[in-house]
């Protein structure tokens, strides 16, 4: 019900009706007043809503649109020659000169506490001393092995020679004499033999002419039996030589000449064994001793390497200071410095440069080569070219508190003028300012008139009297404005900043300028 229907005749008649159907029954003042608020509710919220507010609108222009980056570095000498601390132990610094001293190479520029490393290498020199000792016992022990293994070698030689001789000398000497010694006595035997036997028929003859008695003819004839009995004897003597007792003497030999031979290679292997034992004693030994006098020669490395000279002629400077790293650990006297750590530096050549981080979203804009302009403090109306010499080839932190942010560092080598060298000097802040991106004529709109439509982003267009999303290709945003790459034309007439009531609207394909804010 709008509110001029409550001032209309009918409303006041069909009003008076409904008091006078109800006369007879009291009404109560609260029954009216809540009837009122009923009838004037409507009334009242309309007039409260506010009239919606056209959209702002804004011609689409060409302008220009750079884009540049600035970063806070550090004046450094473009070269340098750190020197760091070579000592494997922490070290206090004792003395250091006083930074920008200029000094001469070899100078002594920082003396560090070698107290503690003295001790230490004493200790080890001890333990040198001990272990060159048993190195010394270990080379006796290992001649004293060989001079066995030589003695019992030797003796085992003398085995198997022996052997050898015994069984040559039985073959060529004992066995052909014994040969020829039962061969003499079997022919002597078998020459008697024949006396014998002629002596026995002359005694036979003798006998049948009844010369010789019978007992002179059984005496003849026992002769000749027994010496057929000793005969034989020999024979058998000889076979037995021949065929038993040869072989098994030669068997004999020959075993003892081979068990000679086998007891020598024992020896062989017993020696080596021995000796390859005392060899690696002798090598532990000379081991254990070479691992002590590098633990000694890296003490003595350290405390050499405690006296930290001049590298060459020049300016020292500190190099406590480490912006890339994140953090500082000041050089001073009485500080502890690490191995590996650097102490101080000294420029080359009159060269400078500026080391300045770059965010790692930015990286793939820059390259070696690139032009950056300088500015520092002293000569706030000039700039001062420089040129991009290095990239580090791996992002770090950028600081603890920040650890999802990460920068790569670029070293600027600077090429001033004379007049702008006079006015630099080393460790002075300054600002580099790269220019990624140079457009003298792009399409920019605000960042306000640009949002999400689906999976598009879009502005809205003014066609008409009607707003409608048109897709966009956004670019890099500066200060507040996106640069587009497609999608609007010079003189196209979009939105400046949507509001949250258009945000709603664009589920609608199109709405009308009039009727934007209901």
């Amino acid at each position: 019900m709008s509110p001029s229907s409550l001032s209309s005749p009918a409303s006041h008649e069909a009003a008076s009706t409904f008091v006078t159907q109800t006369a007879p029954r009291k009404v109560s003042r609260r029954t009216v007043l809540l009837l009122l608020a009923i009838f004037l509710s409507p009334w009242v919220i309309a007039r409260c809503i506010p009239t919606p507010e056209p959209p702002q609108l804004m011609t689409v222009e060409k302008v220009p649109f750079h884009l540049e980056v600035r970063s806070v570095g550090v004046i450094e000498p473009n070269r340098t020659l750190r020197v760091t601390s070579e000592s494997l132990w922490p070290v206090r610094i004792l003395s250091l000169v006083p930074e920008g001293t200029v000094v001469r190479k070899g100078t002594v520029v920082c003396e560090l506490d070698a107290a503690e490393i003295r001790a230490v290498l004493r200790e080890r020199e001890v333990l040198v001393i001990k272990a060159k000792a048993a190195l010394e016992a270990a080379i006796r022990q290992e001649e004293i092995q060989k001079a066995g293994n030589e003695r019992r070698l030797a003796a085992a030689q003398k085995e198997v020679v022996a052997a050898e001789q015994d069984l040559r000398l039985y073959e060529e000497a004992t066995l052909p004499q014994q040969l020829e010694k039962l061969d003499k006595e079997i022919h002597q035997s078998d020459d008697q033999l024949a006396l014998l036997r002629d002596n026995f028929e002359g005694t036979e003859r003798l006998w049948a002419l009844g010369i010789e008695n019978g007992p002179a003819l059984a005496q003849a004839s026992l002769k000749v039996t027994t010496q057929q009995e000793v005969l034989r004897r020999l024979e058998a003597d000889r076979f037995r030589f021949e065929r038993f007792q040869t072989p098994r003497t030669k068997t004999m030999l020959a075993h003892q000449h081979s068990m000679s031979q086998l007891n020598l290679i024992r020896t062989e292997l017993a020696n080596s064994l021995r000796l390859s034992k005392s060899r690696i004693g002798t090598l532990s030994e000379e081991r254990r001793v070479r691992i002590y006098e590098r633990y000694a020669k890296m003490a003595s490395d350290s405390i050499n390497a405690c006296t930290l000279k001049a590298p060459c002629d020049g300016p020292v400077l500190y190099a406590g200071w480490d912006r890339r790293g994140g953090g500082s650990n000041p050089i001073e006297v009485g500080k502890t410095v690490y191995t590996g750590q650097s102490v101080f530096q000294i420029p080359v050549d009159d060269q400078m440069k500026v080391a300045v981080p770059l965010h790692e979203t930015l990286i793939t804009r820059v390259s070696i080569g690139m032009r950056v302009d300088i500015q520092v403090s002293r000569l706030q109306d000039e700039t001062i070219t420089g040129t991009i010499t290095y990239i580090s080839p791996y992002s770090v932190l950028r600081s603890r508190y920040s650890p999802g942010e990460r920068d790569y560092w670029l070293d600027v080598r600077l090429e001033p003028t004379e007049h702008q060298r006079e006015s630099l000097s080393l460790r002075m802040d300054a600002t580099a300012t790269i220019s990624m991106l140079e457009r003298p004529s792009a399409i920019a709109v605000p960042r306000e008139a640009l949002t999400k439509y689906g999976d598009k982003n879009v502005v809205l267009m003014a066609q008409g009297n009607r707003l409608k999303p048109c897709p966009v290709q956004p670019g890099e945003v500066v200060d507040g404005k996106v640069m587009i790459e497609s999608g609007l034309h010079e003189g196209d007439q979009i939105v400046a900043s949507i509001s949250d009531r258009q945000l709603d609207q664009l589920k609608v394909a199109s709405t009308t300028l009039v009727d934007h804010g209901d």
